[in-house]
């Protein structure tokens, strides 16, 4: 089931192409103009809004792109609110043996165009193909985008997967990359993440070459995989809190400086402005990075759980300042008192009783046998409480346990400690007929010497 609003102006045209996947194709048309004129003029925008696309597909014997939108054009592209998922690009076997295969976008494809995709998720889309074709790319799970500037924003992308289920005999000889961005896969072109963009849960599944010509057979979880220059993407932060990207720097605007024979006249302000591949500026679409900080992408396969990266275990990050999201550290190391178990942690969680918590904690360190504690946000060793007479502390006691009165306190106060792996101590009730050893000469404890009362009138035991 799939439904959809489209707004288009003058200049394009929309095709519905077979198997329910909205395709959009965007041409020069003949209008009229006020004046009566005839004029060839570009296609201006098109935006897709409130769209569902669920189980659709697209097939081709040596070329499928674009499972659930495919987008071909010259200009601005809006998609907006839309759920697109379970959709899936294949290339399926023929009888004739071809050379190259390409398999791109199983969710979203995007060619050529200024594309915004806003406030929208990609779900369990893929990339499918069982071809013979000797060299083959299998790219772009969810979404894929090729000399395109792609700005996502609000666009979650998980549990899609590019699969290449046989292994081409020249893999990487006429250009393949096999089994490539599981996820997003940008080729050229830049990308733009904003705020609320996150990669999860995707993966490639066969193999995929390297830039040395070589292949490999590979089955990582892969949100991402970019190809081109450094500056193919940016990543705008601040991001979720818990994250954190790498690269990060602040934009700012440069300009070529004053020439001396500019004189003192010369206006820094209003030299012309440089170029700088981390901050695209780009007036003509409105796009300005000055002020702001990002994070610059590399080439290659991003082969990680999830995108943006998850803050260290051990470390927490409930701070949304671009400066306290650029390593894994975060916010910084677990304060004393608290621990944070698993990465991502946002709010450090304080210290139980019976246990002490260092900086930098990621599971609580409990309180020894024979000490104990009833107070939550210990940072030391030392604030674990040596157990009083009379009563026994196992591992992570958070409050003493009495002793049976037929056992004593022997071993229970003896430094304090309870017996060894928590057993019972040993049973010194004198019984009728039975003969008592005695103790051994009196040995001062850290607790001081005593005598610990038994069930027998009639004996005591020398501590």
């Amino acid at each position: 089931t799939w439904r959809w609003s489209i707004a288009l102006r003058k200049g394009s045209s929309r095709t519905a192409a077979a198997s329910n996947t909205l395709t959009t194709r965007t041409r020069a048309s003949t209008v009229l103009s006020e004046s009566g004129e005839r004029n060839d003029v570009p296609f201006k925008a098109i935006r897709l809004a409130a769209l569902s696309l669920i189980g659709c597909k697209a097939r081709g014997a040596i070329q499928a792109w674009g499972g659930g939108i495919g987008i071909i054009s010259r200009g601005l592209v809006q998609i907006y609110n839309a759920h697109v998922a379970i959709t899936t690009a294949e290339i399926v076997p023929v009888q004739d043996e071809w050379y190259v295969a390409t398999i791109y976008g199983g969710g979203i494809f995007v060619a050529n165009a200024f594309t915004s995709i806003l406030d929208s998720s990609i779900e369990a889309c893929e990339v499918i193909s069982t071809s013979r074709a000797l060299d083959q790319t299998v790219g772009g799970g969810g979404v894929y985008a090729t000399d395109a500037s792609t700005r996502l924003k609000n666009v979650n992308v998980t549990s899609c997967a590019a699969r290449l289920e046989v292994t081409p005999g020249a893999l990487g000889s006429y250009g393949g990359l096999g089994a490539v961005g599981g996820g997003v896969f940008l080729w050229s072109g830049f990308g733009l993440f904003e705020n609320g963009v996150l990669l999860s849960k995707s993966q490639v599944i066969g193999r995929r070459t390297v830039f040395d010509g070589l292949a490999a057979p590979l089955s990582p979880p892969n949100q991402l995989y970019v190809y081109g220059v450094v500056g193919t993407l940016i990543w705008l932060l601040p991001t979720f809190s818990g994250r954190w990207l790498p690269s990060v720097y602040q934009c700012s605007e440069f300009r070529e400086p004053c020439l001396k024979q500019q004189g003192r006249n010369c206006n820094v302000s209003g030299q012309p402005i440089l170029s700088d591949p981390g901050c695209p500026r780009d007036p003509k679409y409105g796009l300005s990075m000055d002020g702001k900080y990002v994070s610059l992408g590399v080439s290659g396969a991003y082969d990680a759980e999830t995108l943006p990266y998850l803050c260290n275990a051990g470390c927490y990050g409930n701070l949304t300042k671009p400066m306290k999201q650029n390593t894994g550290t975060c916010t910084g190391l677990c304060p004393a008192g608290n621990y944070c178990p698993t990465p991502g942690t946002v709010d450090p969680i304080i210290c139980p009783a019976g246990s002490w918590c260092p900086e930098g904690s990621i599971l609580p360190r409990v309180c020894d046998a024979g000490y104990f504690s009833n107070q939550t946000g210990n940072s030391k060793r030392d604030q674990c409480d040596p157990c009083p007479p009379g009563f026994y502390c196992q591992i992570s006691s958070s409050y003493p346990s009495p002793c049976d009165a037929a056992f004593g306190t022997a071993t229970a106060t003896r430094a304090g400690r309870p017996p060894a792996s928590g057993r019972a101590p040993r049973d010194t009730t004198v019984r009728p007929g039975r003969q008592t050893r005695t103790s051994g000469p009196v040995r001062p404890t850290r607790t001081g010497t005593r005598l610990v009362r038994v069930t027998s009138p009639t004996a005591s035991l020398a501590l």
